[in-house]
């Protein structure tokens, strides 16, 4: 078997890490558009963050 050299692993891992650090950005921004959207819906309704349990003011 032939042995697969360090600096084609070395590029391998850090493709993949690459691609594991964008989809984490690509969630992390899904988020916060559905917290703004969120708070756009409280808002309008007139219910206050601060008074809904477990959540705090999210500042941007």
């Amino acid at each position: 078997m032939q042995r697969i050299p360090d600096s084609f692993q070395l590029e391998e891992m850090v493709q993949l890490l690459i691609r594991i650090v964008g989809k984490s950005n690509e969630k992390m921004v899904e988020m916060d558009r559905r917290v703004k959207q969120l708070e756009a819906i409280l808002k309008t309704q007139g219910i206050p963050l601060e008074g809904i349990t477990g959540v705090q003011k999210v500042v941007h």
